[in-house]
This record gives C-alpha cells, sequence and structure tokens, in this order.
C-alpha cells in the first residue's frame, strides 16, 4: 500500500494504531475482535428493466444483516422493509432521503448505503465485522470498480481520487456521513457539470430535481472537502450485476463492474 506520496505505508499507519497486537482476517489486513459492527443497511431502487432488487436484498439477508428499502414510484415490491415515495425524487434525492431517514431513526455506529443492482457475498458480514475501521474513513466500500484494482494489492486500499467511481456499497461512518450530506457540496449539488458548459441544463435540474445524478461524483467531491478517506477492499465482494442502467448509464461491463471480483464460492477471509 503507498500513501499519497508515492511512499510505501504501514498497515498501521494506513488503517490507525490499534492497541492491542492485530490478528490478521487474510493476509495483511487487520482484523478486530471485539465483536459485531451495529449497521443499518440502506438500499435505494428505482424502476429498471430486468429489475435485480430481490437478488439484491437477498443477498445482503443472507449475510446476517436486514435491508431497509428506499424506493421511488413503480419500483419492484419485496416483503422487506420499504419506505415508498410519493412522488419521483431522482437518485441523488432519494439517496439523500434515505441517508437523513437512518440518520434520525437508526442509532446503528455504520451506515451502509446500497444500490438495487449489487449482489452481495455472503460472508461479507463477517468480513466487516473482523475488519479494523480504517484510519480518517468516511466508507469502506465492499465494491471495487476495476481501474481502482489497477497497481493495488489484496487488501483495504485507500484511494485518491477528485471524485469517486461507484457507490454501490458503501458502509459510511455515522459521523462521517452527516457531515457529508450538510457539506457545501451536497446542499447545492445539481449534477456534474456538462460537457457543453451550459448554465440552462444546470438550471433546468434545480427546477425538476429528481433529474439530479452523479451520485458518486458529488460523494467524492464532499469526502475531499473534508478531508476524509476513502477506502475500497479487493477483492471485490460486492458484485455490480444490473444489465440495464435506470439513468441510462450503461451496463455492467468494463469499469462498471470489479476487475478482482471475490469468488462466492470462496470464504473471504482467509
Amino acid at each position: 500500500m503507498r500513501s499519497k506520496l508515492g511512499n510505501d505505508i504501514t498497515m498501521v499507519e494506513a488503517f490507525g494504531e490499534n492497541q492491542q497486537s492485530p490478528v490478521f482476517c487474510s493476509g495483511s489486513m487487520p482484523c478486530d475482535t471485539h465483536g459485531n459492527k451495529t449497521i443499518t443497511v440502506a438500499v435505494t431502487t428505482a424502476p429498471r428493466k430486468d429489475c435485480t432488487l430481490t437478488y439484491c436484498c437477498a443477498s445482503i439477508e443472507a449475510c446476517g444483516w436486514t435491508p431497509i428499502v428506499f424506493a421511488e414510484p413503480g419500483s419492484t415490491e419485496t416483503d422487506y422493509q420499504t419506505i415508498s415515495n410519493s412522488v419521483k425524487l431522482g437518485i441523488w434525492h432519494n439517496w439523500l432521503n434515505a441517508c437523513r431517514w437512518c440518520l434520525e431513526n437508526r442509532s446503528s455506529d455504520y451506515i451502509m448505503t446500497v444500490q438495487d443492482d449489487s449482489l452481495f457475498h455472503p460472508d461479507c458480514k463477517s468480513f466487516v465485522d473482523a475488519l479494523v475501521w480504517p484510519s480518517k474513513a468516511a466508507f469502506v466500500s465492499l465494491y471495487t470498480p476495476k481501474h481502482y484494482s489497477r497497481g493495488k494489492p489484496v487488501g483495504v486500499n485507500r484511494i485518491y481520487t477528485k471524485s469517486l467511481w461507484g457507490a454501490c456499497a458503501l458502509i459510511w461512518d455515522r459521523e462521517a456521513l452527516q457531515k457529508v450530506i450538510e457539506t457545501p457540496t451536497c446542499k447545492s449539488w445539481a449534477g456534474a457539470r456538462p460537457k457543453s458548459g451550459s448554465p440552462t441544463v444546470m438550471e433546468n435540474r434545480r427546477k425538476n430535481p429528481s433529474t439530479i445524478a452523479n451520485l458518486d461524483t458529488a460523494i467524492g467531491k464532499a469526502i475531499n472537502s473534508l478531508a476524509l478517506a476513502m477506502y475500497f477492499v479487493d477483492p471485490s465482494p460486492v458484485h455490480h450485476i444490473a444489465k440495464f442502467s435506470t439513468i441510462s448509464h450503461g451496463d455492467n461491463t468494463g469499469r462498471r463492474n470489479c476487475g478482482r471480483c471475490s469468488d462466492f464460492e470462496k470464504p473471504l477471509l482467509g
């Protein structure tokens, strides 16, 4: 693992000082031996062709977590607890709504925001419970897109980026999430600036907030403004499974999926 300046750094430097000698889960990933982490799991969903919501929620439940679904009008119905939007909020505001609901209605130490086209390795909860929370981490992502694996070792790697690519399964430190959604970036977000630079496009989005997207870009910018860190688990315990985007952003091939994808037939913990 390397620092921002390109220097090699130890696991203690990367993940923060552990008060006792760490137990290692797999390779050089230190383990937390103090018990389960309390996590609220929020799954955002919207209507899509060949909907994957049921598979997503079932895989989360198989890990030992209970998902709460935050659903746009017309979304696939499930047997899981569902917070249904009376009007379409759009990808950005549905995510914000889910975050605020979890912060206001749950007292868990961590909140995981999940997109409905994510499929979880069954060992995810055991892996997360054992993981020492990295230093200054706003989130640990259980999904690692292909290009974030390039040149990185197996483990939990800090990624430096101006924004962010891929927000399939982010486990948030509660306090960090509260700070992120209160940043000027998130309070004024109207989507990524169009290539044309047209102010009309931005104005139309503000008039029609359900059209605001680029969730991952906003998250990355907000985290950078707070000088917090983003960490990604590699191989990726979560796979991106949708072939159709709810907002026409393409399928799950190339950079829209993991490069080193975990094998669901093999345990995550070595």
